[in-house]
């Protein structure tokens, strides 16, 4: 019976071992699946950029191999530093603009702004000035009213 246990267990330990490979194995498959896919997906992208036909599912291993060798050597046939310095090129000249456009429209819409809010100060400051005004006016005709009240009076 101890025997038999002992051997038991030393199948149950011998399970969970390849179980755990099992999972292990799983997870890399899984990894390559992923990659897989990621690689299908970035050869659909290559395909759409050189405007090839995506007839990969019929193709061998050296078939797609010398068609990927094809198609990096056609990459690097076309003059992606020319189209790189244009687009260079282009940004400059596109921020050049912006700044001609900000110094054109920029700076006088700030000092537009600027003006804008001294004239609202200032008429804060004059409405504030016309409302003390109108209280010391009302104050002069409650005295000139008291003072005809006192002059009949007298």
């Amino acid at each position: 019976a101890t025997k038999v246990t002992a051997d038991g267990e030393q199948t149950r330990q011998d399970a969970e071992r390849t179980n755990d490979r099992a999972k292990s194995l799983g997870q890399f498959i899984k990894g390559i699946l992923q990659a897989a896919e990621a690689a299908n997906e970035d050869a659909i992208k290559l395909n759409e950029t050189l405007r090839i036909q995506d007839e990969t599912l019929e193709k061998s291993l050296p078939e797609l191999q010398s068609e990927a060798d094809r198609m990096i050597a056609e990459l690097r046939s076309r003059k992606l530093n020319m189209q790189q310095r244009i687009a260079q090129d282009e940004l400059k000249n596109a921020e050049d603009l912006l700044d001609k456009v900000k110094k054109l429209f920029g700076e006088p819409g700030e000092k537009n702004e600027d003006l804008k809010n001294e004239v609202r100060d200032k008429l804060a400051n004059y409405h504030t000035k016309v409302n003390d005004a109108r209280d010391l006016l009302r104050e002069a005709r409650s005295k000139i009213r008291e003072a005809d009240r006192l002059s009949a009076v007298n």
